[in-house]
């Protein structure tokens, strides 16, 4: 009899552990995901451009940003790791280059890989820290 409760108490442990585990893995941060809205806004006021092709980029609170449309996520932590962000800007006038104010970046913490070719960039980015290239 002792037994059926030491085994029912264990398998009431493995069930609470499992749930905590599947509630941290619930997807991205909400740290990261407001810093993607905090940049989003800034690359459509800021390129000239009223084109939005950042659309599944949502502030809706239940919505996983790792979901997003040119976000990958670390599975197991969350953190966003790639921003794919190639040509999401298009200048209304093409022959005028923008800066990208890098501080929208800071909230990525665990950010391995920066995709912002064909953006009509402008301006010198020094290669610092763990950055080994930058398209």
């Amino acid at each position: 009899m002792e037994r059926i409760f030491v085994k029912n108490d264990l398998c009431l442990l493995i069930v609470v552990v499992a749930l905590i585990v599947v509630k941290e893995l619930e997807g991205c941060l909400e740290k990261e995901k407001l810093g993607l809205l905090d940049l989003k806004t800034f690359l459509i006021s800021n390129s000239g451009s009223t084109y939005n092709n950042l659309t599944s980029w949502d502030d809706k609170s239940d919505v996983d940003c790792c979901l997003w449309e040119r976000v990958k996520c670390n599975h197991s932590t969350g953190h966003v790791i790639d921003l794919l962000l190639g040509g999401v800007t298009i200048p209304t006038d093409t022959t005028d280059d923008w800066l990208l104010n890098f501080s929208y970046f800071l909230p990525f913490n665990q950010l391995v890989h920066l995709d912002l070719k064909a953006n009509y960039l402008d301006g010198w980015v020094e290669i610092e820290g763990n950055f080994i290239v930058i398209d």
